[in-house]
């Protein structure tokens, strides 16, 4: 990890209002998408919804229904540490259950 670099970084939100107002900068808006949840919270399907201006720098996602559960997923292109793992190195550092642990050192432990 050398140091940051210009990335497409992916943001999923859970929310349960008629709307949902993002807030972040350089959001990819074509990457929008909005999904209704079940009870548990568990991924449905992917619905319409409208985009409006709210403020300065925010935007209002109001899903086609009124009530329920969503997801909204979206892209922001911001400077982050970008990690590449090989695709045959996880075989080998998977752990029992099936999960992936990566640790990154903080900037005070280098």
């Amino acid at each position: 990890m050398v140091g940051k670099e210009l990335c497409k970084v992916q943001f999923m939100k859970a929310f349960e209002d008629s709307c949902y107002d993002l807030e972040q900068k350089n959001i990819i808006l074509d990457s929008i998408r909005v999904a209704t949840l079940d009870d548990d919270k568990h991924f449905k399907k992917i619905i319409p919804f409208d985009i409006q201006v709210a403020g300065e720098n925010g935007f209002r996602i109001r899903p086609c229904f009124s009530k329920g559960k969503f997801l909204v997923m979206y892209e922001c292109m911001m400077k982050a540490y970008k990690v590449t793992i090989p695709a045959n190195a996880f075989p080998y550092h998977m752990n029992e259950n099936g999960d992936f642990e990566i640790c990154i050192p903080s900037e005070e432990n280098k």
